[in-house]
């Protein structure tokens, strides 16, 4: 029997990477299988992930070397960020949401490339200052520079790679939503390949 490729997904407990690790448990006889990734491996979603064979592994974006270890071993990962993650004032005033953002995608794709893996996919979103610019909308600028941060964040990180990071993404796809024959409304969100 051939070794399955482990898909390390950070956010496996959460709506985007849940899905992913649903998906990929769904097909018991295809290629992959799920190395589930969540800051807390005793919740009751991670607990639920384990009693269905999933390797469960606490790691956060925020702590760069959890990352490493989590992505070790992996074929390829899924990547987000949530510009709406639970913080503390003292996290709030320490950085901004979107500048945690762009240091947790960062943080993803080092650890992507110092790892070895072979794909990885950053789930993104477009920058929107564009489109309000050729349309002619003036909204509030907020955190120096964005009009919709937690889109405007992660364009940033999707445009931008220093060269010691993978390249930037080469594939994508348009955000989009949709039904699912079960009549559960299923998101897509728009995604790059790093690696």
């Amino acid at each position: 029997m051939t070794e399955k490729m482990i898909i390390a997904v950070v956010g496996a407990t959460g709506s985007q990477g849940g899905g992913l690790g649903r998906a990929i448990l769904a097909d018991p006889q295809g290629p992959f299988t799920v190395r589930a990734l969540t800051r807390n491996a005793d919740s009751g979603k991670a607990r639920e992930l384990a009693s269905q064979g999933v390797e469960v592994v606490e790691a956060d974006l925020d702590d760069e070397a959890s990352v490493h270890k989590a992505f070790d071993g992996a074929y390829g990962a899924f990547v987000v960020t949530n510009f709406w993650a639970q913080r503390t004032p003292e996290q709030e005033k320490a950085r901004t949401r979107a500048e945690m953002e762009l240091a947790q995608a960062a943080t993803g794709a080092r650890a992507a490339k110092d790892t070895g893996l072979r794909h990885v996919v950053w789930s993104t979103l477009e920058d929107t200052r564009p489109h309000f610019e050729r349309l002619g909308i003036d909204i509030p600028t907020v955190f120096d520079s964005y009009k919709v941060p937690h889109f405007d964040a992660k364009a940033r990180r999707t445009h931008s790679s220093p060269s010691s990071e993978c390249p930037p993404p080469s594939c994508r796809r348009p955000s989009s939503t949709s039904h699912s024959s079960s009549g559960k409304a299923l998101t897509v969100t728009r995604t790059a390949s790093w690696c």
